[in-house]
């Protein structure tokens, strides 16, 4: 039996609207919009890979690409941006003497009026986090920053 892989952002798009998931996957026929575009300049300064700095005492890395290849989840992707905080019962990585908290942080444009954050933004991260845990072998934790009011938002 052959598995088939699975891109976190399709997992995301899927949630968010299957028929628009259907007209970017399938059709590809999907136009850019104020919304999209938006999205895209909010995405550039997380989505350079050789970006990687520190910051509040944490080690930054952006656009670091993920995967799982366990049948059963098969998904890959690249997260906006992992922070590395050193911490003794952390996860011990090969280039760090110290052991280290991992925290995902994936960037949205906006925070949704009525509620902490979206279902689909919250599927999306916790497959990042599926791919993360695997292959760095520990729990991260994931937050989303809403760049309009320059907050995190913590996730279960």
């Amino acid at each position: 039996m052959t598995s088939t892989e699975i891109t976190i952002r399709s997992v995301q798009h899927y949630m968010y609207c299957p028929h628009r998931w259907g007209l970017l996957e399938i059709d590809r026929a999907w136009a850019e919009n104020v919304f999209v575009t938006k999205a895209n300049l909010l995405h550039e300064r997380v989505h350079d890979p050789e970006r990687h700095y520190t910051a509040r005492g944490r080690k930054v890395f952006t656009s670091v690409p993920v995967y799982n290849d366990l049948e059963v989840y098969n998904l890959y992707g690249v997260t906006d941006c992992l922070e590395l905080t050193e911490d003794s019962q952390g996860i011990s990585i090969d280039e760090r003497k110290a052991s280290c908290q991992i925290c995902i942080v994936e960037y949205k444009p906006t925070r949704p009026k009525k509620k902490e954050y979206h279902e689909e933004d919250l599927i999306q991260v916790f497959a990042q986090k599926i791919c993360v845990d695997y292959v760095f072998g520990g729990d991260c934790d994931a937050v989303l920053y809403y760049a309009d009011v320059k907050k995190r938002v913590p996730l279960p």
